[in-house]
This record gives structure tokens, sequence and C-alpha cells, in this order.
């Protein structure tokens, strides 16, 4: 997989410099995932950010009485999980759908 041309490629990273994007494909590494496996849970502290190359994956809540609420499904090309990074802010739960 290459990482370099993956983040060259999505537009989060439109205008990129070369040098920064030598350095952010240094410090980034693919991760595989099963399908419905969690990514994260709803509260935890943000450290990563993703950037989904195949597949679609469910950001999703608890309601009051236990039921599943999807807040977003993200696509291949998206970046997810930034915002936690910037903000003061928790984790909702990601995982992989069951397609």
């Amino acid at each position: 997989m290459d990482i370099k041309n993956l983040l060259y490629n999505s537009d989060f990273f439109k205008g990129i410099s070369k040098s920064s994007l030598d350095a952010l494909s240094k410090i980034s590494f693919p991760k595989k995932v099963q399908k419905k496996e969690v990514l994260f849970l709803d509260g935890q502290k943000g450290h990563s950010i993703y950037l989904l190359v195949t597949g679609n994956i469910q950001l999703f809540k608890n309601s009051a009485n236990g039921k599943e609420v999807v807040i977003k499904i993200i696509r291949p090309g998206e970046i997810f999980g930034e915002v936690i990074l910037f903000e003061n802010l928790k984790r909702v739960t990601a995982r992989k759908e069951k397609k």
C-alpha cells in the first residue's frame, strides 16, 4: 500500500507541500479492520485520524434505551476522527460496517 499516494490523493490533504506529505507519510501506517470490528469507543480520548481506503465505517452512539443511532457512514477517501484532535470533544463509537 502506497501511503504517500493515498495521502496525496485525499481531498483533505490537497495542496500539502511535498515535505509535509513526506513527513506525514512517515508517521502513517495502514490498519486493516474486520467487519464489525470497533476502531474506538464512545468517550475515548482521540490520538489518531483515519483515512478510509476501502469499505464503510459507521460512527454511532447508543441511545438511553440501548439502541444504536448511526451518526454518519464514512466512505472510501474520507477522513474521520480529526475533529477530536483539535477540539475538547469525546469520540463516538466507530466500527466497520457489516457489508
